[in-house]
C-alpha cells in the first residue's frame, strides 16, 4: 500500500473518531470542530507521513530540506505551524489541548529506547504494551471530539473505541509477522502464533460491546451490530490469508469510519 493512502485512510479515521466524540456532546461551535479536525488532521498526516527511522539516519537537516524543496510540502507545515496550531491553543478548549498533548506524549513514550537488564528496548515491542497504547490513544479522540467526559455515554464510548482500535492495531500485526520475528518484536502473533491470535481477536471484539451495556439501549445496538460484524468478517478474512493488506490495512482502518457512519445515522435518526 502507498504511504499517501495509507495516510489518507489514518486521517479519514481520526475525522471519523473525533466527529463521533463531537456527536456525543455537540456544545462545540463549528469553526472549534472545523480547527480540531484541521489539527488533528494535520497532526496526523505530519506522524504518518515522515519516515521517522529516515530521519534517525538522516537527521533534522535532511527533513528541512525535504520540506522546503517541495511547495505542497512547505505551503502544508506553514499552515500548520502558522495557524493551525496557534489558533487550537487560543480558542480550543484546555481539556482538548491538555488531551492531545497526553497522546502525542503517549506516542512518544511507547516508542522511546530504554535499558532494561542489558538490553536496549521500547515498550512498543512488549506484548500488549504497543497494541493497548495505541488502543487508548486513539480512543481518547472520541474524547477530543466530545470536549469532556462528564457522560457514561461518552466514558463508554471511549472504551468501546479503545478496545475497538487494539483490535485493528493486532489485525495490522498479523501482516507483519514474519519481519517482526526477525527482528525480534514481541508482538501477539510472534508471541502465541496466528491461530491463537485470532481467538484471542475474536474474544477482544466480543469484550468490546461491554461498555455499550450502560449506554441507551437503540442507540448501543445501532454502533455495535455493524462494528461488531464488521470486525467479525475483517478477522475471517484475515485468518484465510493475514498477508492480505486490503483486509489488514484498508478495510481494518475503515472500522473508524463505519463508527463515525453509524454514530451519524442514529443522531440525525436516518
Amino acid at each position: 500500500m502507498s504511504q499517501i493512502r495509507l495516510i489518507f485512510l489514518f486521517v479519514l479515521a481520526v475525522f471519523a473518531l473525533v466527529i463521533t466524540g463531537y456527536l456525543l456532546n455537540p456544545d462545540t461551535s463549528t469553526f472549534e470542530l472545523l480547527l480540531l479536525l484541521l489539527l488533528c488532521g494535520g497532526g496526523t498526516a505530519i506522524v504518518y507521513g515522515y519516515d521517522f527511522a529516515q530521519l534517525k539516519r538522516s537527521g533534522y537537516n535532511d527533513l528541512i530540506s525535504n520540506v522546503l524543496n517541495s511547495p505542497v510540502e512547505t505551503l502544508f507545515y506553514f499552515i500548520f505551524v502558522v495557524f493551525i496550531a496557534p489558533l487550537s491553543f487560543f480558542y480550543l478548549s484546555s481539556f482538548r489541548v491538555n488531551l492531545l498533548l497526553v497522546i502525542c506524549l503517549l506516542g512518544l513514550l511507547y516508542s522511546m529506547p530504554f535499558n532494561y537488564q542489558g538490553k536496549r528496548m521500547k515498550l512498543k515491542h512488549l506484548v500488549f504494551v504497543k497494541n493497548t497504547f495505541i488502543g487508548f490513544s486513539w480512543g481518547a479522540l472520541i474524547l477530543v471530539g466530545a470536549g469532556a467526559m462528564d457522560a457514561i455515554e461518552i466514558i463508554a464510548f471511549f472504551l468501546f473505541v479503545s478496545f475497538q482500535v487494539v483490535v485493528g492495531s493486532m489485525i495490522r500485526d498479523l501482516s507483519d509477522v514474519e519481519k517482526d520475528a526477525k527482528d525480534h518484536v514481541a508482538t501477539l502473533p510472534v508471541k502465541f502464533g496466528i491461530p491463537k491470535t485470532i481467538q484471542i481477536l475474536h474474544f477482544l471484539n466480543i469484550i468490546s460491546l461491554i461498555p455499550l451495556a450502560f449506554v441507551a439501549f437503540s442507540q448501543g445496538i445501532l454502533l455495535m451490530l455493524p462494528v461488531f460484524t464488521w470486525r467479525v468478517l475483517v478477522i475471517w478474512r484475515v485468518s484465510k490469508d493475514h498477508c492480505a493488506i486490503h483486509w489488514t490495512q484498508t478495510c481494518n482502518i475503515l472500522t473508524c469510519v463505519i463508527i463515525g457512519v453509524a454514530m451519524a445515522m442514529f443522531k440525525l435518526n436516518l
